[in-house]
């Protein structure tokens, strides 16, 4: 097919485009969806360091022990069936000031809200790694779920000059965040693609528009082939118009050449004439 050809000039810029478009396209909507993702990590992070902050808004220390309200302002956090909890995690030598404390490692969880009492059940959690006013924000699987955590890390002074170590952890779910980012991709595919497919179209019209007046001097030169035409006489673009002038002048020139031809053979036969009439 001539559309796709290499030997021609549509041929190549129809391929270039059907390349060049779709993976230009591509390049955007992976650009796109990183910039998103980041920007939803972004905020994911912000909204939980908010939470952890309003936790410790809350928390009071009592007798060297960490008291904070079963039921907290944020109801995402007492409710059971919540993608969202918040634990409060020390280290063993502290006493916890609610229920049982779930031990895990070196560290106890101290404080859990409501949300939390069916996720955290023999899990275990480390308070390493975090410096006081430091503050980590990963994605992690618990069980079989995956989440957002933040874990935050606080010194806490006493009243009899001592110090207690702490680490404010919110965890969520990502299911609410994975939803999100795909309805947001499928969106995004689907108006690049549409985008790519009208921009592949016009590209062919522009092509053909664009490459019409090579067509018209095809056919004039055919025209002045068969002797229908005497010269190409356009009107052509600028870019064919040096070309067009130069086969013009050849024409012009060709036609001047088969003029002097049957001038000198018109005197030849008028010379060899009476000679040929004596013999």
């Amino acid at each position: 097919m001539q559309l796709f050809s290499l030997h021609s000039i549509r041929g190549r810029l129809t391929l270039a485009s059907l390349i060049l478009l779709p993976l230009i396209c591509g390049l955007l909507a992976w650009s796109l969806d990183k910039a998103y993702s980041n920007s939803l990590m972004t905020a994911q992070q912000r909204q939980m360091t908010l939470q952890a902050f309003a936790l410790m808004a809350a928390a009071e220390i009592e007798e060297a022990r960490l008291w904070l309200p079963e039921q907290m302002t944020d109801d995402s956090l007492n409710q059971l069936s919540s993608d969202t909890f918040a634990l409060v995690l020390g280290k063993s030598e502290h006493k916890a000031s609610t229920a049982e404390s779930v031990r895990g490692g070196a560290s106890l969880v101290l404080w859990r809200s409501l949300s939390a009492s069916d996720k955290v059940a023999n899990l275990n959690w480390s308070t390493n790694g975090l410096d006081p006013g430091q503050s980590d924000f990963s994605l992690q699987t618990l069980g079989t779920e995956s989440y957002f955590i933040l874990r935050y890390a606080v010194e806490w002074e006493i009243a009899d000059g001592g110090v207690l170590n702490f680490q404010f952890m919110v965890a969520e779910n990502r299911k609410a965040a994975n939803g999100q980012l795909s309805e947001y991709r499928n969106t995004l595919w689907l108006w690049l693609g549409a985008i790519a497919l009208s921009l592949i179209v016009l590209q062919l019209l522009i092509l053909r528009w664009g490459l019409y007046p090579i067509k018209g001097l095809v056919q004039d030169l055919s025209a002045v082939q068969r002797g229908k035409e005497g010269s190409l006489s356009g009107p052509y673009p600028a870019e064919l118009s040096v070309m067009t002038d130069s086969i013009n002048q050849l024409i012009d020139h060709e036609a001047k050449q088969r003029e002097r031809y049957r001038n000198t053979l018109a005197d030849l036969a008028h010379s060899i004439k009476n000679p040929a009439a004596i013999i």
